[in-house]
């Protein structure tokens, strides 16, 4: 799995295909280890739930709402 993610850190992102790629226990650990050391304010499952609140849709980008999730979060 790490393998065929080398080389991605230069987009900054992963695509679909990468996410798809990922097992679920990797992606909950990784949500895991998140919330625990960002104190909860990050991670997954925190950022879904955000971007819900917002009036987002989970895999539905909406620029008004990303805008309002990056003053959320504190990214901007």
């Amino acid at each position: 799995m790490i393998l065929s993610l080398v080389g991605r850190e230069k987009y900054y992102w992963l695509n679909i295909e990468d996410i798809k790629n990922v097992p679920c226990t990797d992606l909950d650990k990784i949500n895991q280890l998140w919330i625990k050391y960002s104190n909860g304010k990050f991670g997954f499952s925190i950022q879904k739930q955000i971007w819900i609140e917002l009036g987002g849709k989970p895999g539905i980008y909406n620029v008004a709402i990303a805008d309002n999730f990056i003053h959320e979060v504190g990214w901007g």
